[in-house]
């Protein structure tokens, strides 16, 4: 069915890393972990002066609505 395809093949799940049923089923997950992580790893070097990631300044940058935590999740997997 469009939805039975949808979740697996679409849909990021919270409670396995925001990768796909069909991404973890196939053994994908792990190689998109790491590459995520490789980002964010270069993301932090990068921005070393930001609040996000310098633990020196106290402001937590967190999204504002769901729908702009969603949009993030799928910039960072477009990087991939």
């Amino acid at each position: 069915s469009e939805f039975a395809h949808w979740y697996n093949e679409t849909h990021r799940h919270s409670k396995i890393k925001f990768v796909t049923p069909a991404e973890r089923h196939r053994g994908h997950d792990a190689e998109i972990l790491r590459q995520r992580e490789s980002v964010y790893n270069e993301a932090k070097q990068k921005n070393t002066g930001s609040s996000m990631y310098n633990p020196n300044i106290s402001t937590i940058v967190v999204p504002a609505t769901t729908e702009a935590f969603r949009k993030i999740i799928r910039l960072s997997s477009m990087l991939i």
